[in-house]
């Protein structure tokens, strides 16, 4: 049995593609083909070439690990400001409760002001 197709949102089908854009770019920037790019990702060519056209099937972890070996910034241009992001996020999830109750609704008569 094969994989099952994942199907996007429109808005997370125009952010993969233009991930996979960048990517690309970034490669023929660098004058690396896509074996190249695999060799020193650790993926197969099938993959890169996979993430180059915004297939969604492709692990999160794959595609983040190539957009940095092709160049590509995530989140912020330097590692010094990506690190920063992710003490501040560690930060604020720490003041999160540890779970989150569902809230009722409540109907229209309910809402009496």
């Amino acid at each position: 049995m094969g994989r099952e197709k994942i199907v996007l949102t429109g808005d997370a089908e125009v952010a993969l593609e233009i991930l996979a854009q960048q990517i690309k770019l970034a490669r023929f920037q660098r004058g690396e083909t896509a074996e190249q790019l695999a060799t020193r990702a650790g993926v197969s060519r099938r993959t890169i070439l996979q993430i180059e056209k915004a297939e969604p099937a492709v692990s999160i972890g794959n595609v983040l690990k190539v957009a940095l070996m092709a160049g590509v910034p995530l989140f912020a241009p330097s590692i010094q400001e990506r690190e920063s992001l992710r003490a501040h996020g560690r930060e604020k999830i720490a003041l999160l409760p540890s779970r989150v109750s569902a809230v009722p609704k409540l109907s229209e008569d309910e809402l009496d002001f």
